[in-house]
């Protein structure tokens, strides 16, 4: 017996090193004796979405949140399985940058081997735009690509999570929402408060005095700078102000973290017994801004060309305060010191514009009088080196310039449009360069084929560049009976022939202006006299390949007024801004109208209701990339003139 057990246990011992044997050397067949599970070959799908398919109104600091069918390969989502566009079907999509977050949550899901329901684990995920807001009036699409893997039971399968080279990714699926338009608030003064020198325990000093030409500036990361002039009533002169204003809570403080937080603004001019003058601000994406101005460095002098520079922190230092608590440390500067850059002028000069590219090269131009006649000039400027030899441009033309215009594309490429008397007869002229270049000789842009005797002095002329290098030159021009809209486009490095923008006969067409959008759309606004007064006229351009490629037909955007200013812009995603003043100086006002480009209209009728009197100067940025804009000028309230604001916002 004990034989027979010893000879069983053996034969026992034997089978279960088989076992081992046929287990190590046939995996793929079977574990410990179990099938393996089969390959998953279900595609992963959307089980739950935030914002639903073609939902409106959507608000623009919300999420989009989507859930899976199973828990995902994040690597595969960050790598393009999940993308946000503008856009939706039937127009061009456009990528955008994206945050996204992931998590887990509890599910349910089928055993991929007898089918039936269990509890699994499943992929959550919240997007959000970079810049942490939805655009206004703006459609967006999610797709989800088939890179977008799950989180396989075959470990293998974990690392396929992007297409072979050369691969086109196709759609799992996708939604489109869109996001709610915004409107304008409340009219608001801004108080214009300045730190208390003497005493910094003080909450600050309110000024009083008359407020005029305020100017504003922004860049796509939310810097937003304003300048104005300003009564200092002790000494009786116009000094230069500065502010910041934060999109985040709506305030304005002075750009220096070490001056007061309870104060709004800070004088950046040298202090001087002169006034100031005609204030310009300018700022690029990395956050440099430079305001410029003209004043007399004594009084009775000869006026020059003054400069500040705002330099942002890079250093990470942290300042505890709520208006100073993005993550970005550019919030974070100070102003360099009021500059002369022409210390060695003999005759004077006015008229200040500055542009600053995104290396940091600042660009000055201005009106000089030289040699008998008022000339421009243009030169680069830099806190180390100062200011290089200026140039002059169009220097053998016998006649004086009108004040400049000048405009800088994203690409560097920088223009400069003025005026120029030339035997009697004023004609439009522009001169260009990229970087620190020499400028290009000046060419005129107004000659077309009209009998010279049809051809009057031009003026006003207005100019805007694309991110293509692209531009536009407005103006209007008398031809003997009326004035007209002309207009010269920039294309493939040369300039065409002069043509005319509108032909309404009934009277005079002026004061043109004229923006680029981001997509070669841009819009040209001028006012257009008839019987009853005037009519606000607006006239798209389309450069984007397609069917409706050129100028579209004029569009009246107001009736029966007297505009006095007026200004365009567009936001990111190609919705447009008119903004203006309307009625006699004593009692004008300020509208505004929103162009849609999802509609293709002009909607949304607005009109300043408060602080509006008497309204003068008004200027329009818009604000980060998110479709907010902000408004500036300056009016009269029975007493002194002040500054208001008007903030177009969700």
């Amino acid at each position: 017996m004990l034989f027979q057990k010893m000879r069983f246990l053996l034969f026992l011992s034997m089978m279960g090193l088989g076992l081992s044997a046929c287990s190590s050397g046939s995996g793929d067949q079977e574990v410990n004796g179990l099938p393996e599970r089969p390959e998953d070959t279900v595609d992963p799908r959307l089980t739950s979405s935030y914002p639903e398919s073609d939902q409106r109104n959507v608000e623009p600091d919300d999420s989009v949140r989507i859930e899976f069918s199973e828990t995902m390969n994040l690597p595969s989502l960050m790598n393009g399985g999940i993308q946000l566009y503008s856009g939706s079907d039937g127009t061009i999509l456009k990528k955008q940058e994206q945050s996204l977050e992931f998590s887990e949550a509890p599910g349910t899901g089928l055993d991929p081997v007898t089918g039936d329901v269990v509890d699994i684990k499943v992929t959550l995920v919240t997007l959000q735009p970079a810049r942490k807001r939805f655009s206004l009036a703006t459609t967006y699409t999610l797709i989800v690509f088939d890179s977008a893997k799950d989180k396989s039971l075959n470990p293998k399968n974990d690392s396929e999570s992007e297409h072979e080279e050369g691969a086109i990714a196709q759609k799992i699926t996708e939604f489109s929402f869109t996001i709610q338009d915004g409107q304008w608030q409340e009219t608001n003064r801004v108080a214009v408060s300045i730190p208390d020198l003497d005493d910094a325990s003080q909450p600050g000093i309110e000024l009083t005095g008359d407020v005029f030409d305020p100017q504003i500036a922004s860049n796509r990361d939310g810097d937003i700078f304003a300048v104005w002039r300003q009564a200092e009533v002790k000494n009786s002169v116009t000094r230069i102000l500065a502010s910041r204003y934060f999109a985040d809570n709506g305030s304005w403080r002075p750009a220096d973290p070490q001056l007061s937080m309870t104060v709004s603004s800070n004088f950046i001019d040298a202090g001087l017994e002169t006034s100031a003058f005609s204030p310009e601000i300018a700022v690029n994406k990395p956050g440099l801004a430079a305001a410029v101005w003209y004043q007399s460095p004594v009084m009775g002098g000869p006026t020059s060309i003054w400069i500040n520079v705002f330099e942002n922190s890079q250093d990470g230092d942290d300042v505890a305060d709520e208006n100073y608590n993005r993550d970005d440390t550019r919030d974070i500067g100070a102003w360099s010191g009021a500059t002369n850059i022409l210390s060695s002028l003999s005759g004077t000069a006015d008229s200040p514009k500055v542009v600053i590219d995104e290396g940091g090269t600042i660009t000055v131009a201005w009106r000089e009088f030289d040699d008998g006649y008022y000339r421009i000039k243009a030169a680069s400027y830099s806190i180390v080196s100062g200011l290089s030899t200026p140039t002059t441009l169009a220097p053998g033309i016998e006649g004086d310039a009108t004040p400049p215009q000048l405009e800088i594309s994203p690409n560097g490429l920088t223009m400069l449009v003025w005026t120029q008397e030339v035997n009697g007869l004023s004609q439009v002229y522009t001169s260009r360069r990229v970087g620190d270049a020499e400028w290009s000789t000046a060419i005129r842009l107004d000659a077309n084929d009209l009998d010279p005797n049809d051809q009057g002095n031009a003026s006003a002329p207005s100019l805007a560049i694309d991110a293509n290098n692209d531009a536009f030159v407005v103006w209007q021009q008398y031809d003997g009976k009326r004035e007209n809209i002309w207009l010269n486009r920039f294309a493939g490095g040369g300039w065409g022939k002069a043509q005319l923008l509108e032909t309404d006969q009934r009277g005079d067409a002026v004061k043109p202006s004229i923006a680029f959008g981001n997509d070669r759309q841009a819009f040209a606004i001028w006012s257009q006299d008839q019987d009853l007064g005037s009519d606000l006229m607006a006239r798209l351009f389309v450069g984007a390949a397609g069917s409706n490629t050129g100028w579209a037909p004029p569009e009246k955007i107001a009736s029966n007024m007297n505009v006095s200013t007026s200004m365009i812009k567009f936001d990111r995603e190609g919705n447009a801004m008119v903004i203006w003043t309307q009625g006699e100086s004593t009692s004008s006002r300020v509208s505004a109208s929103r162009y849609s480009e999802a509609t293709g209209n002009w909607v949304s009728d607005s009109v300043a209701l408060e602080f509006s009197n008497a309204s003068q100067g008004v200027v329009l940025e818009p604000l980060l990339e998110d479709g907010r804009m902000l408004a500036l000028w300056y009016y009269f309230d029975g007493a002194s003139f002040n500054l208001a604001s008007w903030l177009f916002s969700d």
